[in-house]
């Protein structure tokens, strides 16, 4: 899957060697450590090593003295006692890009898999977010779920939140946060969340179970007021009639005659995965050579035959892009802007569209680790270099509103231009 997000924030504790002096008669110190147990750790030790040194996209490791790594670390795993261990292990893959290889215990994937049974529903005020650490730590409210405690509260869409039951959002407990926001239903979290140009609030919201069906927020297709401009508002979790909901507006606005250019907003799709139509998107609005997602062993070309529907190939097209547009909504809008099909407008993309594998290590614990990732057909690497759009407009997503959004005025305006 794509990776939409980061898999886990985790503090690194640093292995300290300690030295003691003793007298020469006294006894030699026994490691604790079992033979079969230090086995066991060298052979994970190993396993880990391996995957990373023959799968990992990036096999430059990004500077890093990969083959120095082992020779350090293999003396430290024999001995290394319980929780020490698995510290070791988050020390060895540390020092590459925290989105692109995560590890996860024994304990902490059964923890997991209990608490991932039931996807029907979950316990919690029902938004979807992101998890921003610059320019301040904050939880930015992406869509709220219709009849969700986040909506009874007056939580809307570009808030963000600043503090969970008086504690704020810290930088270094990434997505964690989150888990501090849910909780279980009939219980009150106190949330401090700021409303662009309104200012900061308390609000207290009664949690409660969200139903699958509270999940899905349609597209919104329509040609803004006072313009010929079409505008797409991309919703942050994908569904099955996206498709169909977005080719059927898109007939409405050109049988009206008055649409002469379109505007895709993509700055609210975080963390897509595969679900994303990234395919049907790209056949609807390009054609041709569009890159290739490559990997250590293999490349695969991403090659579309365009079909022109009610005029969707030859419309004049802006692509709306920021901070929280990632997975395949970033790679479409790499591919249209690299194909000069479309204009990109907004803030720099993280560059998140690698998509990520998990392996079983011998002593029960998980590495999740980067194995493909995308370039465009010019050889940009998005992984590595995100998406510069062509007309940069520094404005956050919870820094906008509904109604003031300056990224939206400027896409407006090109596309007015654009359009004739």
């Amino acid at each position: 899957m794509v990776k939409s997000q980061k898999l886990f924030s985790v503090l690194l504790l640093p292995l300290f060697l300690l030295g003691c002096s003793r007298a020469q008669d006294a006894k030699p110190i026994t490691p604790s450590v079992s033979p079969d147990i230090a086995g066991l750790q060298v052979r994970t030790l190993e396993a880990l090593w391996n995957k990373i040194n023959d799968s990992y996209v990036y096999d430059d490791f990004h500077g890093l003295d990969w083959g120095g790594v082992l020779e350090t670390y293999e003396p430290l795993a024999a001995t290394a006692e319980g929780e020490a261990f698995d510290d070791l292990l988050r020390e060895v893959v540390a020092p590459l890009p925290e989105e692109s290889v995560a590890f996860q215990t024994r304990q902490e994937r059964i923890e997991q898999a209990v608490t991932a049974t039931d996807t029907s529903t979950y316990e919690g005020i029902g938004a979807f977010v992101s998890v921003l650490a610059e320019p301040e730590p904050r939880v930015v409210i992406l869509s709220v779920m219709p009849g969700s405690p986040a909506e009874a509260a007056g939580i809307q869409a570009h808030d963000s939140i600043l503090a969970v039951d008086g504690e704020p959002v810290r930088a270094d407990e990434g997505n964690d946060v989150i888990l501090r926001v849910r909780g279980p239903a009939a219980t009150d979290v106190v949330l401090q969340v700021r409303t662009p140009l309104a200012g900061t609030r308390d609000v207290t919201v009664t949690r409660g179970r969200v139903e699958r069906s509270q999940l899905v927020t349609p597209i919104k297709v329509e040609v803004l007021p006072g313009t010929k401009v079409g505008y797409v508002a991309f919703p942050p979790s994908t569904y099955e009639a996206i498709m169909q909901d977005l080719v059927t507006g898109l007939q409405l606005a050109f049988n009206e005659g008055s649409m002469t250019s379109l505007i895709l907003d993509l700055r609210a799709v975080h963390a897509s995965d595969t679900d994303w139509p990234l395919g049907s998107m790209l056949t609807l609005f390009a054609n041709g050579d569009l890159g290739q997602f490559y990997s250590r062993a293999e490349q695969n070309p991403l090659t579309v035959e365009g079909q022109n529907v009610f005029g969707s190939q030859v419309i004049p097209l802006t692509v709306l892009v920021g901070e929280n547009t990632t997975g395949f909504a970033e790679v479409f809008a790499a591919a249209v802007q690299d194909a000069g099909r479309a204009t990109v407008v907004g803030a720099q993309t993280p560059g998140s569209v690698e998509i990520m594998e998990s392996f079983f290590l011998p002593n029960g614990s998980q590495l999740f680790l980067t194995t493909t990732t995308y370039r465009t057909a010019t050889g940009r690497d998005v992984g590595l270099l995100g998406v510069e759009p062509d007309v940069l407009v520094a404005a956050t997503w919870d820094s906008v509103s509904a109604e003031v959004d300056v990224v939206r005025e400027t896409a407006v305006n090109l596309a007015s231009n654009n359009g004739g």
